[in-house]
C-alpha cells in the first residue's frame, strides 16, 4: 500500500545514487537521468518542459527523503524505517540474477534506500520467474526497460496504458497504473 502514496515514490527516486548505478551497474554505457519526465534524453530535449530539465540529482539525498516523508506522515519506527499507521513501508526490488546490470543495480539501490530508512531487499529470481511476475503483476518492484519509438509516445504508452495490463499476461504497464486522466492524455496524443 505505501508504494501507491506518491510521496513515497518520489522519496525513493531521490533516496539513491543514479551515479553510482550508472557507473558500478551500467559500467558507464549509460549516463544516470535527470529529468523525471521519463523522456529519453538528449533524443527528446526538443519537447523536454523545462520544468523536468535536471530536476532529478545524480546522488542521494537524505534531506529531501526525511523531508518528503514526514510531510507525508511518515515516521522512523524503532527499527530505523519509514511507517506510517504502524505499517512499515517494506518492499522487494525484483530482477532476474542472469540480467547481471539490472541485478547489479537492485543492490546498489536497496542499499542505498536501506541506509535512507526504506525496508527494501533486493530479490534476485530466475528470468522467467521474473517476465511471468511482470506479466501477473506479482511484484512490489523491478526494473524494466522501456518501449522506445520516432516519439515519446511509445514509451509513456508502455507505462501507463492500462489496457496492455490486463490479466496475468501483461505486454506493459507492469505496475498495473490506472488513471482515467493519464489513459485520456495518451490518447490526445497519440
Amino acid at each position: 500500500a505505501a508504494l501507491q502514496d506518491p510521496a513515497v515514490r518520489k522519496a525513493i527516486s531521490v533516496g539513491f545514487d543514479r551515479q553510482k548505478v550508472a557507473s558500478q551497474a551500467e559500467q558507464g554505457y549509460e549516463a544516470p537521468a535527470t529529468s523525471s519526465s521519463g523522456l529519453l534524453l538528449p533524443n527528446f530535449q526538443s519537447v523536454l518542459p523545462s520544468q523536468y530539465a535536471n530536476d532529478l540529482k545524480p546522488t542521494a539525498d537524505a534531506a529531501a527523503v526525511t523531508q518528503i516523508m514526514t510531510g507525508a506522515g511518515y515516521a522512523k519506527d524503532g527499527k530505523g524505517f519509514w511507517a506510517k499507521n504502524g505499517q512499515e513501508v517494506k518492499f522487494n526490488n525484483e530482477d532476474p540474477t542472469a540480467y547481471t546490470d539490472y541485478y547489479q543495480a537492485s543492490q546498489l539501490m536497496s542499499q542505498d534506500l536501506k541506509a535512507a530508512g526504506f525496508n527494501v531487499s533486493p530479490d534476485g529470481v530466475d528470468a522467467n520467474k521474473w517476465y511471468a511476475d511482470l506479466a501477473a503483476g506479482t511484484f512490489d518492484t523491478a526494473i524494466h526497460w522501456s518501449s522506445t519509438g520516432p516519439s515519446p509516445y511509445a514509451t509513456y504508452d508502455s507505462w501507463l496504458d492500462p489496457s496492455l495490463a490486463q490479466g496475468n499476461n501483461a505486454s506493459g504497464d507492469y505496475g498495473r497504473f490506472d488513471n482515467p486522466d493519464a489513459t485520456a492524455a495518451l490518447a490526445a496524443y497519440d
